[in-house]
């Protein structure tokens, strides 16, 4: 069976110093894109062009990120401090977690870009 594109979202934030080109925009994509693959319910606590903070909705999960500029450069973020291991419930996941028009929009232009040969009918 062939992997799902999903599958590699859930290691998206796997690692302090990460780098996200494209700043808080790609940072915003890409939480959206872990929260499809994972179900968790995430809450967004700063959300602005020098930096980016969530949490895990379940007040007993530790479940954190913070990321901001590298440098002072707005487009390109990384994670400065996380705690990536979700203590919640997994009875406690989106069924369905919302898919807005930009996520799919970015999730087209990623599959283009990685494969040159597609080609439009």
């Amino acid at each position: 069976m062939q992997p799902l594109v999903s599958d590699e979202f859930i290691y998206i934030f796997n690692k302090i110093g990460r780098e996200f080109m494209g700043g808080v925009e790609v940072v915003r994509i890409v939480l959206d894109k872990y929260k499809i693959a994972t179900g968790y319910k995430i809450s967004i606590l700063k959300n602005d062009k020098s930096r980016y903070t969530t949490k895990c909705k379940e007040v007993e999960c530790s479940w954190r990120i913070n990321l901001g500029p590298v440098n002072g450069d707005i487009y390109r973020f990384s994670m400065k401090a996380a705690n990536i291991l979700h203590r919640c419930s997994v009875s406690l996941r989106l069924k369905s977690p919302p898919v807005t028009t930009n996520l799919v929009k970015h999730l087209i232009s990623d599959h283009i870009q990685g494969d040159p040969s597609l080609k439009p009918n």
